[in-house]
C-alpha cells in the first residue's frame, strides 16, 4: 500500500504543481490578452498607422461625406465643432512691442496691421469668392468631416502679393506610388512616398504629390501628379498614430453608430405614419350567416369616409388594428445614441440634441468639460495653419510696402499676434460679469483681456465709450443751458413786473 502511495504521488503532485504555476501566471495577465471563445482577436493590432489607412483609403471620407449630406444629427456635430473652433472668424489682434527691456505695444504700428489684415482677409483665397471668416468654417469643416486638409501658400493676390489656395484631401492620391515605394536617395539617406506623402527617413514631409485635376470633377480627363515643397503646403490633418501620413475623419469611431440610428429613425417615422390611417376590420359570427350583398367575387363592398356612421349586422364586430406606434421608448434610445456620438467626437451632447433641460450647475459643468477638447482642436488649427498664415502675411505687406516698420521697434516681436477663437457663451450673464469684475479687480485679468475673451475689440469699445460719454456731456450741456435761459427769461420777467 506504501508503495501505491509513493508511486502515485509521484505521477500527480508535478501536475498539481504545474497546474498551481499556470494559474499563478494567468492571474498576472490582462483578462482582455487571454484567449478564449467568448474573447475574438481584433485583427490589424499589429498594423502600423500608415497601413490601417491603407485598407481604409477613401472610404471613411465618401461616409462621412454621406453622412454629412443625409444625417441631420452629424450636421448637427460638424456645426458644433466648426462654431467651437472658429465661430464666426478668428480674432487677430497684433502684438507688435517697443524697446528692448521696458517693452510697450506699438501702437501706431498695431493699428495699421490691423487695418490692412482687414482689408485683406476680404479676399484671402485664390478663388476670391469667400471672406476670411467662410474660408475658415469651410476649412475646419473638411478637416473634421473628411480628416484632412490642405492649403498652399501662392505668392499672388488682389490686395497683397500673398493669398491661400484651399485643396480637398481627394486630390491627393492615396496609391501613387505604390506604397512604400522608394525614391532616388537624398542627401539624409533616402525618401519614401506614402500616400502621395514624400517623407525623409525621420518621417518629416519633403513634397506633396497633387493631382493637377480633381479626379471626380466634370473634366477629369488625366491623372498627371505635380510635386509641390512641403515649405508651400499646410496639411491639416486628425492622426492617432505617431507617423501616421493621413488624416481619418471624425467619425470614424461613431459612423455605424449614426447610421443605425438613422435607419431606425426612419423606420420608426414610417411605422408612425402608418399608424395615424386608422385601420379596421369586421369580424362576423357563423351563428348569423353571411349578407346577401356579395359580389361576384365573394366580398362584401364597403366604403369608409371621414366622420361617416355605420351600422352593423346581427354578429358583425368593428376590430381595430393599430400599430402602437409612436415608440414610447424612441426619444430615450436616441439620447442614448446621441451620448456615444458625443463622447466619440468631443461635441457637447446639448448642443447636438438641442436638449437643454437642467439646472445652471450642470449646464456650466458640461460646459467647462467641454472646453478643453475644444481648446485642443483650435489650438492645433492655430498653430498650424493661422500662425504661418500671419507670418507670410506680415512679409507680403512689407514687401509691398504697405507696411513701415520704425526703427524703434522691437524686430523679435513683428510677427507677434494674439489669436482668439469663439468666446465662451453666457449661462448666466449676471454670474458671468461679476466673475469678471471681481478677476479685474483682483488683478487675474485685464479689462482688455476680458472684452477680448468676450469676442470685441478693445479699442472700438473704448471709441463707443468715448463717444457715448461725449454725447452724454453734450446732453447734459443743452439741458443745463436752458435752465439758465429759463431761469433768466424768469428773472427779466420779475424785474419787468
Amino acid at each position: 500500500m506504501s508503495i501505491l502511495s509513493k508511486d502515485w504521488l509521484s505521477i500527480i503532485a508535478p501536475q498539481w504543481s504545474a497546474r498551481r504555476s499556470r494559474a499563478r501566471y494567468m492571474q498576472r495577465l490582462y483578462d482582455a490578452a487571454i484567449p478564449s471563445r467568448f474573447q475574438k482577436d481584433r485583427p490589424g493590432g499589429g498594423l502600423s498607422g500608415d497601413r490601417v489607412m491603407d485598407h481604409a483609403r477613401t472610404r471613411l471620407t465618401n461616409w462621412a461625406r454621406h453622412l454629412d449630406e443625409n444625417s441631420d444629427l452629424a450636421v448637427g456635430v460638424l456645426d458644433e465643432l466648426v462654431n467651437n473652433t472658429v465661430g464666426a472668424g478668428t480674432t487677430f489682434e497684433p502684438a507688435v512691442m517697443t524697446g528692448k527691456r521696458a517693452m510697450r505695444p506699438a501702437t501706431d504700428l498695431n493699428r495699421q496691421i490691423r487695418q490692412i489684415f482687414r482689408e485683406w482677409y476680404e479676399r484671402p483665397e485664390s478663388t476670391e469668392e469667400l471672406p476670411g471668416a467662410q474660408m475658415e468654417r469651410i476649412l475646419c469643416r473638411s478637416l473634421y468631416r473628411d480628416g484632412e486638409v490642405f492649403a498652399q501658400h501662392l505668392d499672388a493676390g488682389p490686395v497683397l502679393p500673398y493669398s491661400l489656395e484651399l485643396i480637398e484631401s481627394d486630390l491627393l492620391p492615396f496609391d501613387w506610388p505604390a506604397t512604400g515605394a522608394i525614391m532616388e536617395p537624398t542627401v539624409q539617406g533616402g525618401a519614401e512616398i506614402i500616400h502621395g506623402v514624400e517623407r525623409n527617413s525621420f518621417g518629416r514631409p519633403l513634397a506633396y504629390h497633387f493631382y493637377t485635376t480633381h479626379p471626380g470633377g466634370m473634366w477629369a480627363s488625366s491623372y498627371e501628379t505635380q510635386r509641390i515643397s512641403a515649405e508651400r503646403i499646410v496639411h491639416l490633418k486628425l492622426a492617432k498614430r505617431i507617423r501616421q501620413a493621413r488624416g481619418s475623419s471624425i467619425f470614424a469611431a461613431v459612423m455605424t453608430r449614426l447610421a443605425d440610428v438613422k435607419e431606425y429613425e426612419e423606420s420608426e417615422r414610417i411605422a408612425a405614419r402608418v399608424a395615424a390611417s386608422m385601420c379596421a376590420a369586421i369580424t362576423r359570427s357563423d351563428a348569423f350567416g353571411y349578407p346577401n350583398e356579395q359580389d361576384q367575387d365573394g366580398h362584401v363592398p364597403f366604403e369608409m369616409s371621414s366622420g361617416q356612421i355605420f351600422t352593423l349586422n346581427p354578429g358583425e364586430a368593428v376590430e381595430t388594428l393599430g400599430a402602437n406606434r409612436p415608440n414610447t421608448g424612441l426619444q430615450d434610445f436616441r439620447n442614448a445614441m446621441l451620448r456615444a456620438v458625443s463622447a466619440g467626437t468631443g461635441a457637447k451632447y446639448s448642443s447636438v440634441s438641442k436638449d437643454y433641460n437642467g439646472t445652471y450647475s450642470a449646464q456650466r459643468q458640461e460646459l467647462v468639460e467641454s472646453q478643453p477638447a475644444y481648446a485642443a482642436l483650435r489650438s492645433y488649427y492655430h498653430e498650424k495653419l493661422l500662425r504661418p498664415m500671419w507670418r507670410r502675411f506680415i512679409d507680403a505687406a512689407v514687401l509691398a510696402g504697405r507696411i513701415t516698420v520704425p526703427r524703434n521697434v522691437n524686430r523679435d516681436t513683428i510677427y507677434n499676434v494674439e489669436l482668439r477663437g469663439p468666446a465662451m457663451p453666457w449661462i448666466d450673464p449676471a454670474k458671468e460679469v461679476s466673475a469678471d469684475q471681481m478677476a479685474v479687480e483682483a488683478g487675474f485679468e485685464s479689462r482688455k483681456g476680458v472684452i477680448r475673451k468676450r469676442g470685441g475689440d478693445p479699442d472700438m469699445v473704448d471709441a463707443q465709450r468715448a463717444s457715448d460719454t461725449f454725447q452724454q456731456e453734450q446732453q447734459e450741456q443743452q439741458q443745463q443751458d436752458q435752465a439758465n435761459d429759463g431761469q433768466d427769461d424768469s428773472g427779466q420777467l420779475r424785474a419787468a413786473g
